[in-house]
């Protein structure tokens, strides 16, 4: 009966020495940053340059299958042209992509030498895992009085490129 104990105990230890300690964190936000580039055309071309941090997963396990989430935040430039006006404005984002399709949240200030404007973007669209998007958007302009009204809708494709 001895016997069978110990043999027992030492086919139960193979499997304890034989994993390793996963080094598995809670932590979404994993340093993997990145640059978006855009561009949109309705009505007034939209371009877009901005700085991102991700939540795109490198070492945890159960990621990278068909349904990865990645979440975005961006801080960027951009360049309008409204009608005759040449536009420049600073952009604030959240994004988040759900393998192929993708919601966005944007806050623009925007001017020129003799106008400004605020505006809010809700967006949705068709990605590729987060890489390449196409987003058809609205654009809340917040400032109504202002000079700069750009179009209430928007067609854009961004470009995310991970380091």
């Amino acid at each position: 009966m001895n016997k069978l104990l110990l043999i027992i105990g030492i086919l139960c230890s193979f499997n304890s020495y034989s994993q390793k300690a996963n080094r598995f964190s809670l932590n979404p936000w994993e340093n993997v940053n990145g640059y978006r580039f855009g561009a949109g055309f309705k009505e007034s071309l939209e371009l877009e340059a901005s700085y991102l941090i991700t939540s795109y997963p490198q070492n945890d396990p159960g990621f990278g299958g068909m349904i990865m989430r990645v979440q975005y935040i961006g801080a960027g430039l951009e360049y309008l042209r409204i009608g005759n006006m040449n536009v420049f404005g600073t952009k604030l984002s959240y994004e988040n992509s759900f393998a192929f399709f993708s919601g966005q949240i944007a806050s623009d200030f925007l001017f020129t030498n003799d106008s400004t404007q605020v505006r809010i973007m809700p967006k949705i669209g068709l990605s590729v895992f987060g890489y390449i998007t196409l987003y058809y958007g609205w654009n809340l302009n917040l400032i109504k009085q202002s000079e700069l009204q750009p179009q209430e809708h928007n067609v854009s494709l961004q470009i995310n490129i991970l380091n």
